[in-house]
Order: structure tokens, then sequence, then C-alpha cells
């Protein structure tokens, strides 16, 4: 039986030589781990902001995390490499202190851009999320190209399904849900509301498409607009 060892191993190795062969080194080894987008639906990965894994021994070590979205794993095996060394720009920038995105970690900045292009990614921008599109430069896939890639560590990939949460003859909610069409910050609300993005200052709508995550914080917050409950989502 397959099983998501091969897959996890191999993006470690990979990570060890881009790691070496782009940074001397110098990111601090993650958590990686392959698990579904959930709510993030475009995400191909992402990484976290803080160190969330924690070693219970004697040295008292925390990582930050390396998520690869299961559903993707279809994908040619040069472009889940793409997405490992994508957030190992965001790795290596926050090791730095240097903050490469905003907009709620969703828009990539120009910092962001000029450390990817200096680490052996091409980017492109885009109106929504920044200079968030990515692909390996010509040299970085004559790298990955003389590397024995083991295409059996990326056989095994998740259904693309959205699945729908809840419990067996529990109350259906009644509530609408606004989001913002630049950062993709969505609440809310018990009835029908007008609401402004302070951030973006961009108006929600209904059910707006919601952009793709590198990393989220997983909090939830709420507030009262007009003595309407609404719950802030990340």
């Amino acid at each position: 039986m397959l099983t998501l060892e091969k897959t996890i191993t191999e993006l470690y190795r990979f990570f060890k030589l881009l790691n070496k062969h782009f940074y001397n080194g110098e990111i601090e080894q993650p958590v990686i781990i392959v698990q579904s987008k959930g709510k993030n639906k475009n995400a191909l990965g992402w990484c976290t902001t803080q160190k969330i894994w924690s070693d219970k021994g004697e040295e008292q070590q925390h990582f930050y995390e390396i998520s690869i979205s299961a559903e993707f794993l279809h994908l040619p095996t040069v472009e889940i490499i793409d997405t490992l060394l994508h957030e190992m720009v965001h790795l290596y920038n926050l090791q730095r202190n240097v903050k490469d995105c905003s907009r709620g970690n969703t828009y990539h900045n120009t910092v962001y851009r000029d450390t990817a292009r200096e680490h052996g990614l091409d980017v492109i921008h885009n109106p929504k999320h920044g200079w968030n599109g990515t692909s390996l430069n010509e040299a970085t896939q004559n790298l990955i190209t003389s590397i024995s890639v083991d295409e059996d560590a990326f056989r095994l990939v998740r259904a693309n399904t959205e699945i729908q949460n809840g419990t067996n003859g529990g109350k259906k909610g009644n509530s609408i849900k606004y989001a913002c069409p630049m950062c993709g910050t969505s609440v809310r609300a018990t009835k029908k509301v007008n609401v402004i993005c302070a951030d973006c200052d961009a108006e929600m709508t209904v059910n707006g498409e919601l952009p793709e995550l590198d990393f989220c914080d997983d909090n939830i917050a709420e507030m009262t607009v007009n003595e309407t409950v609404i719950e802030l989502e990340c």
C-alpha cells in the first residue's frame, strides 16, 4: 500500500538540497507536512508565521511548518518543488524579521519578489495577490533535472473535493457570508449588511471568491455591527 512516508522524505531531501544551494544552509529546517488545503481553495502550499511545533526533549527546540496541499500532489514534480521553494522564501524572510506580505498575509510585496528572484524563482505580478506567481527559473530547472527525483514519492494524491462539515441533526446556521475581493478577509452576518474592508477600502460581497493563503493563524473573532453579530474568519 502507498503511504505518504516517501512523499515527506522526498520533500525533506529537496528542502536540504535547495537550502544548501540557494541559502548556504541558513534556513532553519521546518516541519514539513502534507495536508488538505481545507478552506484555502487555491493554495498549493503555505508556511506558518510562528514556530508551532516543539521538541519535547531537553533542548526545547521550536520549528516553523511548511504544508504542501494534498489535493495538488497530482501536479508535475517540478511544480511541487516550486511550491516548496516559494515557501522557503517566506521562511528566509521570517528568520530575518522581514515582512514580505500584507493584507492579512495574502498580498506578496516587492520584498518577496526581490528575495524570490535572488533565490531561483521567476516571479509575476497578480493584481489581487501581488508578486505571488512563482516558477522555477531556467537555472533552477536545470538543477532539478540534474537531481534524480523519486517520482514514486508523488504517486499518492488526495481527491480535490469540498467537504461539508457538520453533525447530523445539528441546527443549520442562517448567516450570510461576505468576503473582501482584495484580501479575502470574510465575515458572517445574521442579516444583510453593507460591510467595508478597512484594510483594502473595498466593499465585501456575498460569497466573494477567497484568494489563496500562504499562511493563516486560524484566529476567529466576533464583532457587532448594528446589533448584528459577525464572526471574523482568518
